[in-house]
């Protein structure tokens, strides 16, 4: 069973520290570009973020509005860790790119076996704490993975 061999975790983004400030307050239309890329890159491509303006102070925390063209809205928790406009941020509830998710597996799947195709669904979808099933399919084997979050590591394991 070739196509079953791999179990591998990769650390999921969940924090990012990036600098957001000018003039006292943090610069809500930067903000937003840096989470369009940082989410297009990680996720899935996003029609729209919209961030609230917010005074430039340690400790506080505001949520930006993240629109993924694949599918919905997702909260993206803003904490700023100085008075500089350094802050990191975090999902309030993890989403997943399916087409990412599959492309992950087939990135690991494809050392042991050139023709694995491998498909997790379309668009973005909230990742529950079970995982989603993903199927990879190649040199005459079909096996199911269960593609989840263990604490910051994104795994995928075959099931039966």
């Amino acid at each position: 069973m070739r196509i079953a061999t791999s179990l591998v975790a990769f650390g999921v983004a969940v924090g990012v520290a990036a600098a957001l400030g000018a003039c006292g307050k943090i610069d809500n239309k930067d903000a937003e570009k840096k989470i369009k890329e940082w989410a297009s890159s990680n996720i899935g491509p996003v029609s729209k973020v919209k961030c609230p303006e917010a005074k430039m102070k340690a400790g506080n925390s505001f949520e930006c509005k993240v629109t993924f063209e694949g599918g919905g809205d997702y909260a993206l928790k803003v904490d700023q860790k100085d008075d500089k406009g350094n802050v990191e941020w975090s999902w309030v509830v993890q989403p997943i790119g399916a087409e990412k998710a599959a492309e992950m597996i087939k990135e690991d799947l494809v050392k042991n076996v050139p023709d694995v195709t491998v498909d997790c669904g379309k668009g973005v979808v909230t990742l529950p704490p079970e995982g989603i099933r993903c199927k990879a399919a190649g040199d005459g084997e079909q096996v199911t993975f269960l593609f989840k979050l263990e604490g910051e590591n994104l795994t995928w394991t075959p099931v039966e």
